[in-house]
């Protein structure tokens, strides 16, 4: 990290205010009807606790994001 600070001149705020290390990633250009799946499912993992009790298996000490309200 030193050696960013250094070649940028930039800084590095401690502690982290924001971290995300779980992702979902899709190629673009995927269909539409496929994105909503695969959103629904994330969403679905929420609501039944699955991301919660992995995240505590993992050691991360997290809030997780209410799951989003479904559209008709």
């Amino acid at each position: 990290m030193e050696e960013y600070v250094a070649a940028t001149g930039r800084r590095i705020l401690e502690p982290a205010f924001m971290e995300i290390r779980q992702s979902v990633g899709l190629p673009r250009g995927l269909d539409t009807e496929a994105v909503a799946a695969v959103a629904a499912y994330v969403e679905e993992l929420k609501v039944s606790g699955f991301v919660r009790d992995e995240l505590l298996a993992s050691g991360v000490a997290a809030t997780v994001a209410p799951a989003e309200p479904a559209t008709a």
